[in-house]
C-alpha cells in the first residue's frame, strides 16, 4: 500500500517536471492542443507502467 502512494506520488513529480521543461522550452513552437495530447499520452503511459508494476508485485 505504502509502495503504491510511493509511485504515484513520484509519478506526479515526473509529470510536474516534464510540465515545467514543456512550458519552458517548447511554449513558442507548440499549440496548446499538441501539448494537451502529449500530457494525456504521457499520462496513460504512467497509469500502464503502473498496472504492470503493480501487477508484477502481486
Amino acid at each position: 500500500m505504502l509502495l503504491q502512494i510511493y509511485v504515484v506520488v513520484n509519478n506526479v513529480g515526473i509529470l510536474i517536471v516534464y510540465m515545467i521543461i514543456i512550458s519552458e522550452y517548447f511554449d513558442s513552437k507548440f499549440s496548446v492542443n499538441l501539448k494537451v495530447e502529449f500530457f494525456l499520452s504521457l499520462f496513460f503511459f504512467m497509469l500502464i507502467r503502473n498496472l504492470i508494476w503493480d501487477f508484477c508485485m502481486m
